[in-house]
């Protein structure tokens, strides 16, 4: 593509205050940790695990200076997002090519390259947009793909800022494969996904040769308002190609450069002659290249461009990667990164990396029923025949949920209440039923009350049964993916909304584990058990870190522990939870993330009780009367404490082997930290009750636990 000399004189004149920088031959030092703004390594960081792709050790070494070596998949990643990249072929008015540039799709219909590329509709008429175009292992040029560029399906240039966004027809013009096969690169709209001194990469056709790349050759020297300015020593230009960071994310889209120019300001090519008049941008020598930010440029379409179909398609694929709405049949690429974890029968497990969509074939059966799930697990499932998912099954009549009762264990275990400050600060009902002096919010098994300006729940009362007998006997697959509600009973503005747990290292937090809650005197209750534990008021902003230790690790197998070995003859406990609210509490985007959340069990100790006693609570009687007042007789009772204190500090960062901290605290410590108030007989019960109040004990394993 020839660049126009107004283009190159606007680029050089923005550029040459970086001139002799530029010129250097050398690369700048790379920014360390003790360097790099704070803000800038928390922006880099947060965007480094916003595509679903699992940051590497390296991955965060490379942000922080320390280490320019890349793993091993930098090449598959490259591999892949490489397929959406493709050559545009302008068209003269003879039929004959008259021109060439990049460009790359960023949805399933539209495609991006430079307004100079294409600066009218009638520039885009008659383009081809043509993929695959590059040589084999053997230097052999594959087949390639050609489809119409489609201007009448959707334009939409900004001069400014040098974009086209242009409609392709997705009937092939040429070739077999389809056009939702070669996928599209995701423009992430959050700035930070770069900073100066870091590498960059082009994916390009130069001049209309076939598909070549510049890997960390251009080093980023400048990040101005709506441009990104790299260094490139031997790399060309090459219009419209995108612009990318070291994990592939797309950060620029390229347009021009500061040219080599000699004494008498004639423009030089690389090898130090002058160049002709009208040389395309590939017969210049660059000393420094110009990108436009991706990020002004999603703002700018959001703004100013005419709304359509095709344009609110491309929003959406701007979304992270939980948002993205099903696609129709997409065939999987050999060469993107994919690991199959195993391969049983019908079913097949896939773990990805990136924004893939994919139609998935398997010999002999034909297409498999492919649901496009990208979580922050980072791991999708695609399910034939075997072992069907289950539909999201909510019991919709709020009135008939009991939620916790206080004599599951054989002894009244009453719930706590709040101090009377915390009585103050509670979320009211819509109805304005008030129980216990209290609006609490009743669910299957379980109950809790909401904290005001918090927008979270002050705690959590729930019972637990781990019998076989009354445990759901569903797999989390056929159960289904997570599904988070409102609670209708309330306003939606009273609980932290869904869409800020999109763009962070926070996940949604249960405080009744959906596997504690997971039971039932029949089937349909212990699967409606199960759904309300995704009700938002149940959810805290938990760092995904030390949510996933909650699900497997010391925290999780807590209870299990303390059921086994604290008590015998019932599979029952009782739980209290909740957040400590500090006002220390780091304010992320207008919410107080906590620090640290409480965990009370309760565990009976009664084995003379009979199953039936046990199962309807009517032992209470005998084992008040047998022990007197009935204070703690016959329940234990273990207070603690988990810290996400390291995790949420660092969380820009990501700091992935940061560790969350267990502690045993008495339960009177409890009260002091929180709002929560607890009865006399859970607090008589405590097996540290005889401690000091600020004692507490680390738990490193299990054994730590203090039972008696």
């Amino acid at each position: 593509m020839r660049l126009s000399p107004d283009l190159i004189e606007s680029t050089e004149t923005r550029l040459k205050p970086l001139s002799k920088t530029l010129a250097k031959p050398e690369y700048e030092p790379r920014a360390t940790a003790a360097t790099l703004p704070p803000d800038r390594i928390a922006k880099r960081t947060r965007a480094l695990a916003a595509d679903g792709a699992a940051p590497s050790k390296l991955e965060f070494e490379r942000i922080l200076g320390s280490n320019d070596l890349v793993d091993l998949n930098y090449l598959e990643r490259g591999l892949q997002v490489s397929r959406a990249v493709c050559r545009i072929i302008l068209i003269g008015p003879g039929g004959g090519d008259r021109g060439y540039a990049t460009a790359f799709m960023v949805s399933p219909r539209l495609l991006l390259t430079n307004h100079h590329v294409f600066p009218s509709f009638s520039d885009a008429e008659g383009a081809i947009a043509e993929f695959n175009y590059e040589l084999d292992m053997l230097g052999h040029p594959k087949p390639t793909t050609r489809f119409n560029v489609s201007p009448g399906a959707y334009y939409w240039a900004n001069e400014e800022l040098d974009y086209a966004l242009v409609g392709v027809d997705s009937q092939t013009a040429l070739g077999s494969a389809s056009l939702e096969g070669f996928g599209w690169l995701r423009l992430n709209p959050d700035v930070g996904k770069i900073n100066e001194t870091e590498f960059v990469s082009l994916i390009q056709h130069p001049g209309g040769s076939p598909k070549e790349c510049s890997i960390r050759e251009n080093q980023l020297i400048k990040i101005e308002p709506t441009t990104l300015v790299y260094k490139s020593d031997t790399a060309p230009g090459s219009s419209g190609s995108p612009v990318f960071n070291d994990s592939w994310q797309v950060v620029g889209l390229h347009h021009s450069g500061l040219p080599d120019k000699n004494a008498a300001g004639q423009i030089l090519g690389p090898d130090g002659k002058p160049v002709p008049d009208g040389a395309s941008d590939d017969q210049i020598k660059w000393l420094g290249n110009e990108g436009i930010r991706v990020s002004c440029i999603i703002e700018h379409v959001r703004q100013y461009a005419p709304k359509s179909d095709l344009i609110t398609e491309f929003i959406q694929c701007t979304t992270t990667p939980q948002d993205w709405p099903a696609p129709e049949s997409v065939t999987l690429p050999a060469s993107a990164a994919l690991n199959t974890d195993r391969s049983s029968g019908d079913e097949i497990v896939l773990r990805l990396r990136g924004p893939l969509q994919l139609s998935i074939q398997s010999p002999g059966t034909g297409p498999l029923a492919a649901s496009h799930v990208i979580t922050k697990s980072r791991t999708a499932s695609f399910t034939g025949s075997a072992e069907p998912t289950e539909a999201f099954n909510l019991d919709t009549n709020y009135s008939k949920r009991v939620g916790f009762v206080n004599n599951l264990l054989g002894v009244v275990v009453p719930m706590p209440h709040l101090s009377d400050a915390g009585a103050k600060l509670v979320t009211l009902r819509k109805d304005g039923k008030i129980e216990n002096k209290l609006p609490f919010l009743h669910y299957h098994h379980f109950s809790l009350v909401m904290h005001k300006q918090r927008r979270m729940l002050i705690f959590a009362a729930s019972n637990f049964d781990s019998s076989k007998l009354l445990r759901g006997t569903k797999s989390r697959k056929q159960l289904g993916n997570d599904n988070w509600v409102f609670d209708p009973r309330i306003d939606n503005s009273a609980v932290i909304s869904k869409d800020f747990y999109a763009h962070n290292q926070l996940d949604f937090g249960h405080v009744v584990r959906r596997e504690d809650n997971y039971w039932g005197q029949t089937p349909l209750e212990a699967e409606y058990s199960n759904w309300d534990s995704f009700h938002l008021t149940n959810s805290t902003p938990q760092h995904e870190a030390f949510n996933r230790s909650g699900e497997k690790g010391l925290w999780g197998e807590l209870e299990n522990y303390i059921t086994k070995t604290a008590k015998k003859g019932t599979d029952r406990l009782v739980l209290f939870a909740g957040p400590v609210f500090s006002d220390s509490d780091r304010n992320y985007h207008d919410v107080l993330v906590p620090k640290q959340f409480w965990k009370v069990v309760v565990a009976p100790t009664d084995t003379d009780a009979s199953p039936d006693e046990r199962k309807t609570g009517t032992a209470n009687g005998k084992k008040a009367r047998r022990n007197g007042s009935g204070l703690g007789a016959g329940i234990k009772a273990f207070g603690f404490l988990l810290s996400q204190e390291q995790l949420v500090d660092d969380m820009e960062q990501f700091i992935v082997d940061a560790e969350f901290k267990p502690y045993q605290v008495p339960i009177s410590k409890i009260e002091k930290m929180t709002e929560a108030r607890f009865d006399a007989a859970v607090l008589a019960a405590d097996v540290l009750d005889n401690e000091d109040v600020s004692h507490k004990r680390e738990i490193s394993r299990l054994e730590d636990i203090r039972i008696t």
